[in-house]
């Protein structure tokens, strides 16, 4: 199931400042989704995945593990919200599998990727738009890739209400693998190209992306990183109302350090970073952007996701759930109420500020509410 889990990199540390700690608990309770999607689930083989969210509302997948080989084929799309328990469910009837999507303006955007010659270990792509009934389709980009993991991916921009799309195209030619990186901006049934990056793999050579994994939207700024694998890796910002491009952060990889991880929130940006020589070493760094000042911390990696709630960031690995708060450097872990036991998914997706939700291992999902006093 190599396109179900995605594997999340997050970081733990430990601080000893102990002034102003605060004590997080997280009460779950089962999400009233669940009702709704019984019907899909009946089946051993069909299974939820989460797609994007945003404040109080989840889009999602529903997907049939028994066809469409490796890559499976989508069911149905959905929209959830969480505050109005209002879902709204999207029959998909072209036996192809949909990784990615966004729904606005009673259009569906979506990511649909195909395995035409299983030999070649090359998958094709295209962005396509939709009516709400997948009807008018109208193919707007394509391209080729070698993992599947590289589909076109949404950003949702709450701000100003524009999507914007980033993709990667790869092309071998006599075993030279090449890649071509770009971000959109996505108007209505066009594209337009704000930004694109070209490289070599084999030769390492011109300029790659880092991956779309951690790519996000933060005060109308695209963030993302770009690489040679050799000597840097940078991150930047595009400012999608100036169309301004600057450079927040560079990391010398010939220091044997990697971004493995990143996370921008107002005026802090989170760095995850671990040892190529070796696995056990990790380190967390981060960014004032506003004063200029950055902090690193030796860290033990795992595995996990990351993102800012509660004014901390929120780790997750198996059972365990870890607060950092950088006003004082400390490490929390929370207290678990209802499910303590239950085996949820390394991923999660904020509801609002104090809510997530979360999945266990038989694709039910969970509501957590945070609370959080100070000590």
């Amino acid at each position: 199931m190599i396109l179900i889990a995605i594997t999340m990199f997050s970081i733990a540390f430990w601080g000893n400042n102990k002034k102003n700690r605060k004590d997080f608990s997280i009460v779950f309770e089962e999400s009233s989704i669940n009702n709704y999607l019984q019907t899909y689930l009946e089946s051993e083989f069909c299974a939820v995945a989460i797609s994007n969210y945003e404040e109080n509302s989840i889009q999602g997948e529903i997907y049939d593990m028994s066809l469409g080989g490796n890559l499976f084929v989508t069911k149905a799309l959905f929209n959830y919200n969480v505050e109005s328990n209002k879902l709204d469910i999207y029959e998909y009837n072209e036996k192809n599998r949909i990784l990615k999507y966004y729904i606005s303006d009673n259009k569906i955007y979506a990511s649909v990727i195909k395995d035409i010659d299983i030999e070649d270990n090359l998958f094709n792509w295209e962005l396509v738009s939709y009516d709400l009934n997948f009807k008018n389709k109208k193919i707007l980009n394509s391209g080729v890739i070698v993992s599947p993991f590289d589909v076109p991916n949404f950003y949702y921009d709450d701000n100003n209400n524009n999507i914007f799309v980033s993709t990667l195209t790869d092309s071998i030619v006599d075993d030279i693998r090449s890649q071509e990186f770009s971000l959109f901006y996505l108007n209505n049934n066009s594209i337009e190209k704000l930004v694109s990056y070209n490289g070599i793999y084999s030769s390492k050579t011109g300029e790659l992306s880092c991956g779309q994994f951690d790519i996000h939207i933060n005060n109308d700024n695209l963030i993302y990183c770009i690489t040679d694998y050799v000597n840097y890796q940078t991150i930047y910002s595009f400012n999608t109302l100036t169309k301004n491009i600057k450079e927040i952060y560079t990391n010398d990889i010939k220091s044997n350090w990697i971004i493995s991880s990143y996370r921008n929130n107002q005026d802090l940006l989170f760095i995850g970073k671990y040892n190529v020589l070796n696995d056990d070493k990790a380190k967390i760094g981060y960014l004032n952007l506003k004063e200029k000042t950055y902090e690193e911390i030796d860290s033990t990696m795992y595995y996990g996701r990351n993102n800012f709630i509660a004014n901390s960031m929120l780790f997750h690995k198996s059972e365990k759930w870890e607060f950092y708060n950088f006003d004082n450097n400390t490490l929390s872990a929370a207290k678990i109420i209802n499910y303590k036991n239950k085996y949820f998914f390394p991923a999660y997706v904020n509801i609002n500020n104090n809510t997530i939700m979360a999945m266990d291992d038989n694709y039910n999902l969970f509501l957590g509410k945070i609370d959080y006093n100070k000590t």
